[in-house]
């Protein structure tokens, strides 16, 4: 009686996919005990310091008819909402209610994703905590960075990229956090 219903998509779309990103690398999912019934229940929250992503990320929840509310700080703004369900079908797709800085890790269903799906995960989780640097000496060198201190999410990345043909490799800063470096 008190839940909100959500919209899930015939199909996983790309605005989804995006979604589920973002969540990876810039959200956090929280499981608490409600006092009063002892029934659990999730919160997931997203923070970044671009608005137009922020935006972006309402829109699609908005379009699950979730309603987030959104917190705006200093710095950075974020978006929370509850939702035990999508909390629920988020894990399922790796991201995990708690550690998740060390334990965050791609579904093996992902792998078997149409490329255009795949594409708008690796998209969110870009949007998130993704950097993009250009560097000018004799000639041109690009180089896109995600860091993570999750060994396997690193890996499943570059999985990930190597199916959509972009090659990348794994850079160990220290031994708790890894960097994706896609080569171009």
């Amino acid at each position: 009686a008190y839940r909100n219903l959500i919209k899930i998509p015939k199909f996983m779309n790309g605005d989804f996919m995006w979604l589920l990103g973002m969540v990876a690398s810039d959200g956090n999912i929280v499981e608490t005990k409600d006092k009063r019934t002892g029934s659990l229940y999730h919160k997931i929250r997203i923070s970044n310091t671009n608005r137009k992503i922020m935006s972006r990320c309402k829109k699609v929840l908005n379009d699950l008819n979730l309603y987030p509310k959104v917190i705006p700080k200093e710095r950075i703004m974020e978006i929370e909402f509850g939702s035990s369900l999508l909390a629920k079908i988020m894990e399922t797709f790796g991201i995990p209610f708690k550690d998740k800085t060390h334990q965050l890790r791609v579904s093996d269903a992902l792998f078997g994703f149409p490329p255009n799906l795949i594409n708008a995960y690796l998209m969110g989780v870009f949007d998130g905590d993704g950097n993009y640097c250009e560097t000018k000496n004799k000639s041109t060198i690009r180089r896109v960075l995600i860091p993570t201190a999750s060994k396997r999410f690193a890996y499943d990345l570059h999985n990930l990229l190597l199916r959509l043909g972009i090659f990348s490799y794994i850079t160990w800063i220290n031994w708790l956090q890894s960097c994706l470096k896609v080569s171009h």
